[in-house]
């Protein structure tokens, strides 16, 4: 993930003091709502996979990124009396994000990236648990009185932003193929199999991306913007 892309897509969102963002972070009673669904998430069987180093973001001081908590409604660098000091306003938030003081947590960057705007993202053997926490945390911070936030929360029930997209396709799954090699063979004869096909053979020309119905959907719409 681009640190700097998703600092400055977190600054749009704060921009709109009616943005879903702008309301979990700064309205006292969703902020409240929110933590209290991430402090859950993190007591829950899967919180191991929870990044929560630090409070919603990371400050960036003498080049060194830094661990931020929240006090007395400003972002503190915890037992430095002369380290960073940003109040947590809509404000201000935005324009250290701009100016490279502050960087989002993981949670803000994926919110910002990939599950609001409805993104599937491809990553590793933690991404796979922290992913679908993100969102239920998210789910659990709507408001479901609000109609848009309603929409957004049936919306989130079809968990797209999953981890891999399976883009190998075969006729026998990669696990059936693992299942049938012998011990310590596994990877190597993998390797070996793949090495000599390309990327196109091996996922049939993208084929679950030009066959998802999402995709053809934003295809199309490039194709009539050019």
């Amino acid at each position: 993930i681009d640190d700097r892309l998703a600092a400055v897509a977190v600054a749009r969102h704060l921009e709109d003091d009616g943005s879903l963002l702008s309301k979990l972070l700064i309205e006292p009673a969703r902020r409240q709502r929110l933590e209290h669904a991430l402090q859950e998430a993190a007591s829950g069987p899967f919180g191991r996979f929870l990044p929560n180093a630090t409070d919603y973001f990371w400050g960036i001081r003498e080049q060194r990124v830094r661990k931020l908590v929240l006090k007395n409604g400003h972002l503190i660098e915890p037992d430095r009396p002369h380290g960073l000091s940003i109040p947590f306003e809509r404000p201000h938030l935005g324009q250290a994000l701009l100016d490279g003081v502050l960087l989002p947590n993981l949670f803000l960057m994926f919110l910002v990236l990939a599950i609001l705007p409805r993104v599937r993202v491809v990553g590793g053997l933690r991404q796979i648990g922290y992913v679908a926490l993100f969102h239920s945390i998210l789910l659990a911070a709507l408001d479901e009185n609000a109609p848009e936030e309603r929409d957004l929360a049936a919306e989130l029930q079809v968990r797209e932003n999953a981890w891999g997209m399976r883009v190998i396709d075969e006729k026998i799954s990669v696990r059936e193929q693992l299942a049938g090699l012998p011990e310590g063979a596994l990877f190597p004869d993998l390797l070996r199999q793949y090495r000599l096909r390309t990327f196109a053979e091996t996922t049939d020309d993208l084929k679950l991306v030009r066959e998802n119905a999402r995709w053809r959907k934003i295809g199309q719409a490039g194709i009539k913007a050019t």
